[in-house]
């Protein structure tokens, strides 16, 4: 039986070459995704209002006669009003500082008051630095809480005690006074704690997604480039084979010669 010469062990070798542009390629995503997610922030300042909570005084949910709750010598059950205690967040979420040139000069910075009064001037109860923020509280009157432009730093933040009266049907609503130079608009947003916690654990999810996402790329990563060194082990493995069939062909031939020969011996001799 005749072997054919032309038989070909390396029949595709385009694996290989896909196998190593694949695992470049995983390496270069890999490492582009985690400096990206890790290293490169686009500078931006961001001040954010949270309403942290806005709590009414009275819950009256019956009719009880003769009952009195006086503010200022007035029965304020008899008016329809209410006493809400509201906790407002001033804080800098975004990756810069904010200066002093980022304020709006001509307009003054604080929070309005919409459907409500002040009864009590506002207190500071909580800051990121006690020294620097207590003087954050310029004035305020019935309606308007008037801030102190002050540099606020990536994380820094202060909380903000208000007492309010209003309408009892109606919650507290708060606006921005000012402008902060690259913020379209500033919004007061109403939080809860349980919205705290909720922003926390989606962050802490988020990262821990990055972090998963970051280790599925690098593992790829490693077994194409694992299988790219499996193709080569498999190349060097046929070039042998390739090598070791080449002489048994050889051989074959040389030993196809042979035999001719003696047969043409064996003829001359018979003759």
């Amino acid at each position: 039986m005749a072997i054919d010469k032309n038989l070909n062990l390396n029949a595709s070798k385009t694996w290989p070459k896909i196998s190593r542009i694949l695992s470049v390629l995983g390496l270069i995503l890999g490492l582009f995704y985690f400096i990206f997610s890790n290293f490169i922030n686009i500078p931006k300042s961001e001040l954010r209002f949270n309403v942290l909570t806005n709590t009414p005084l009275i819950e009256v949910k019956e009719d009880i006669k003769n009952l009195e709750i006086t503010y200022d010598s007035i029965n304020i059950l008899d008016l329809e009003k209410n006493i809400s205690i509201a906790v407002i967040e001033i804080i800098n979420t975004g990756n810069t500082s904010i200066t002093t040139n980022d304020y709006d000069l001509n307009i003054p910075f604080g929070i309005k008051l919409i459907n409500s009064k002040l009864i009590k001037k506002p207190e500071l109860i909580t800051t990121s630095d006690d020294s620097y923020f207590k003087d954050i509280i310029v004035n305020s009157d019935e309606t308007d809480i008037i801030l102190n432009k002050k540099i606020i730093d990536p994380g820094e933040f202060f909380h903000l005690k208000i007492y309010t009266i209003h309408n009892s049907s109606d919650t507290p609503n708060f606006d921005i006074l000012g402008k902060i130079s690259g913020q379209k608009e500033v919004n007061i947003n109403n939080l809860n704690i349980s919205k705290i916690d909720q922003l926390e654990k989606e962050a802490n999810l988020t990262r821990i997604t990055t972090i998963f996402s970051i280790a599925l790329i690098t593992i790829m990563s490693l077994l194409i480039l694992s299988l790219y060194k499996t193709n080569n082990i498999r190349l060097n493995t046929n070039t042998i084979l390739n090598k070791k069939f080449d002489e048994i062909i050889d051989e074959n031939d040389n030993l196809k010669n042979t035999v001719n020969e003696l047969r043409k011996k064996y003829k001359k001799s018979k003759n």
